[in-house]
């Protein structure tokens, strides 16, 4: 007996365009005993959704948080290839995967209480809560250093992240306020040298 292989959306009826698979804001997938099953195959789904341009791909990942809620490994993966997309040569991989990073903070600070700067990160992210969201606010501090696109997506996502993630609201000001440190310590030192 040969096995089929998982279809995860078949597509039915007239030809839609792939806008209407995110249109909604719930999540696409629950997660069932079934589903979870397959992880390999989800773990394969998410490195073909990071290679989708942005205003679809942040809205898969979205749809995928309740299975890596589920299961750690599956957000291991994704930590893995969210960091790996940092350093692709594509800025619309790298604009995922700051969509990608900051999804996950999100849905982290409802699991967890926040741990403040003081607290150190882990190398893996498989710790709890509070080390995976500053394991992933390093992460997004490290993206501060991409284009100026990239840079106004991360901005742009920290505001509906400190406007609705009370946990996150003191370790978002401790990231914005090193930015901020950086900058006024580079017109400080310009200013003297005049």
């Amino acid at each position: 007996v040969e096995s089929q292989p998982l279809v995860l959306l078949q597509a039915r009826g007239p030809a839609l365009p792939p806008t209407h698979l995110t249109s909604s804001t719930p999540p696409m997938l629950t997660p069932t005993p079934l589903l979870l099953q397959h992880t390999a195959l989800i773990k394969q789904l998410l490195e073909y959704v990071l290679h989708l341009p942005p205003p679809l791909a942040a809205p898969l990942l979205r749809s995928l948080l309740p299975l890596q809620r589920q299961r750690p490994e599956l957000r291991d993966h994704l930590v893995m290839l969210l960091r790996k997309a940092m350093f692709y040569k594509e800025e619309e991989l790298r604009l995922t995967a700051v969509h990608g990073f900051l999804l996950l903070l999100q849905d982290t600070a409802a699991d967890a209480p926040a741990g403040g700067a003081a607290a150190s990160s882990s190398s893996g992210s498989g710790g709890g809560g509070a080390q995976l969201q500053l394991e992933l606010l390093n992460s997004i501090r490290r993206s501060f250093g991409q284009q100026p696109s990239i840079r106004k997506a991360l901005y742009a996502g920290l505001v509906p992240a400190y406007a609705g993630q009370p946990a996150l609201r003191e370790l978002i000001l401790e990231l914005l306020l090193g930015q901020l440190r950086l900058y006024h310590d580079d017109a400080a030192a310009g200013s003297t040298q005049e």
